[in-house]
């Protein structure tokens, strides 16, 4: 959970809703990852490629800056960081 505001941020909302609540993100950061699953028989396979993006959000005075990682347009982690 992350707070932008008085709203709160949560797992699983999409980028829209994100911008919506907390505005444009002061960097972005879009890369293609390729997307592999565990076959029946043990073998990992590739099946295409998931876009992540990774949005940092500067919170504030003394609050910690917010990195975003969405997954295929969903919120998937929020991470507060602690180090410059």
């Amino acid at each position: 959970m992350m707070r932008c505001g008085r709203v709160l941020i949560t797992l699983g909302m999409v980028a829209p809703q994100v911008v919506a609540k907390c505005g444009e993100p002061k960097e972005k950061n879009v890369t293609e990852v390729p997307r592999r699953v565990r076959r029946s028989n043990g073998a990992i396979a590739t099946i295409g490629t998931v876009r992540v993006e990774r949005w940092t959000y500067d919170r504030g005075y003394g609050q910690f800056p917010g990195l975003l990682t969405f997954e295929d347009g969903k919120l998937k982690s929020i991470e507060l960081l602690t180090h410059p």
